[in-house]
């Protein structure tokens, strides 16, 4: 399941952005691919709230996908850098970071919620609050020393 949506987040930011003008900030990347990962977030936890009522939507509430997301656009933002200065092997491998980095978090948060353990699921709650700070700094960080590529 991580594959299959981190790989459609991207897939959707990227055909929408990747070669557009207005990519033109490293930030951009973080704002455009956690976007995408709102989007799929919102649509996802409708079509739960439609099988499963409206009750399931407490259950859904940790900011999974936009973790993900902004870890994917930090990297594609390097990818993109990469790109522009000719460097297409370093360009492939943030590509690649900026994908399977959201597919391990995602993976792991899937894993952990579906072994119903106790110890899962406070190391998944303590992992998921970790890498939401450590995507902040990545924000404040990125937004703070963010140019034209």
């Amino acid at each position: 399941v991580g594959f299959s949506e981190e790989f459609s987040k991207r897939l959707m930011a990227t055909i929408s952005v990747w070669k557009s003008p207005e990519f033109n900030y490293h930030f951009d990347a973080i704002i455009y691919y956690a976007t995408s990962a709102l989007g799929f977030a919102a649509l996802e936890n409708i079509m739960y709230m439609t099988q499963f009522g409206a009750e399931i939507a407490i259950s859904r509430l940790i900011p999974v996908h936009v973790v993900c997301g902004i870890f994917m656009g930090y990297f594609m933002g390097w990818a993109k850098t990469a790109e522009l200065d000719g460097w297409t092997k370093l360009c492939k491998r943030r590509k690649m970071i900026g994908l399977l980095i959201p597919i391990l978090i995602h993976g792991t948060w899937d894993f952990c919620l579906t072994t119903e353990s106790d110890a899962a699921i406070y190391f998944v709650l303590v992992m998921i609050i970790v890498l939401t700070l450590i995507a902040f700094r990545l924000i404040h960080k990125e937004a703070a020393k963010d140019s034209l590529m």
